[in-house]
């Protein structure tokens, strides 16, 4: 309904904008923690790296956290602004909190339910060592990062727009690109991984989390894939942005044609809902694996 809508109305086209998890400073700290366990598994910390995150959402409570762990500067893209300066602030100071608390990791509520699940909740202090937490929580500089949020002066934290992210040209290089359940979100994924080779340092290294479900479009979780492009193209409508479809090795192939591969991948499988017989004949050919994963996070590197 609200995509059929949405035809007619301008205010059914933007799409809702979920407020758990960076929105929230324990959402943040849970979602980061997922970041720096895959960049140590690669050997990688956030310490004195330019830092790109694509789609924030609602804050920029991964920035924020990255920002206190050592990185040098945070870049935010986003194709609307869903943002509030004051609860942005808030934020930060409870991230910085709870890192200075070597806070365990909270595994309740919205946070029981992120993935790549972890075997434990202890503050990864292998990651996070004492050394480095001395070094990137000085009173001066986290001061200086305070004042940057507050400000908007953008020493530390630049929040830029990805409309028309073909033609974008990043203003330097990141050693660290991250996204949470955003690509399923972008309709041009070509212009976007074009957009990620251009900006990743040549020693850089992406995290990105892809969520393949439906996001409750439908009964079952994979029901998106069943739809007619007919009927997907009313359920889409004229709202600026829903999901756009895409399985897993579709990503691995925009990844291999901008010369990068990825270096591990977590699965999350589902072996209930539709099964692939069931879906729209464009979806019929994807591979067993890739019809039953419901979320990935990938890790990529340089080819």
């Amino acid at each position: 309904m609200k995509g059929g809508g949405s035809f007619v109305l301008p205010s059914w086209r933007k799409s809702g904008v979920g407020v758990d998890g960076t929105f929230s400073a324990a959402g943040s700290y849970a979602l980061f923690m997922r970041y720096i366990i895959a960049l140590d598994g690669q050997g990688r910390s956030f310490v004195d790296k330019n830092v790109l995150e694509y789609g924030p959402g609602a804050s920029l409570g991964l920035g924020f956290a990255a920002l206190i762990c050592g990185a040098r500067r945070y870049y935010s893209y986003d194709l609307i602004d869903h943002t509030d300066p004051i609860r942005n602030l808030a934020v930060f100071d409870e991230l910085l909190a709870m890192f200075r608390a070597r806070a365990p990791i909270p595994q309740d509520g919205f946070c029981a339910r992120i993935f790549p699940l972890l075997e434990s909740e202890t503050f990864p202090s292998d990651a996070l060592t004492a050394e480095l937490c001395d070094r990137a929580f000085l009173p001066s500089r986290i001061e200086a990062i305070r004042s940057d949020i507050k400000s908007g002066s953008g020493i530390f934290v630049r929040t830029r727009s990805s409309r028309n992210i073909g033609d974008v040209v990043p203003e330097e290089k990141a050693d660290i690109i991250m996204s949470e359940s955003v690509l399923e979100h972008v309709d041009d994924l070509e212009a976007t991984y074009a957009f990620f080779a251009r900006a990743l340092d040549a020693s850089g290294i992406m995290v990105h989390l892809i969520d393949y479900s439906c996001h409750n479009l439908a009964d079952e979780w994979n029901g998106h894939w069943a739809c007619s492009p007919a009927l997907w193209a009313v359920v889409r409508g004229k709202r600026y942005f829903l999901i756009n479809r895409k399985p897993h090795q579709y990503h691995v192939d925009l990844l291999a044609k901008n010369g990068m591969k990825v270096i591990q991948t977590k699965r999350l499988p589902r072996v209930d809902g539709h099964t692939r017989d069931q879906f729209s004949a464009e979806f019929r050919d994807m591979s067993r694996i890739d019809a039953v994963t419901c979320l990935a996070q990938i890790v990529v590197a340089r080819d």
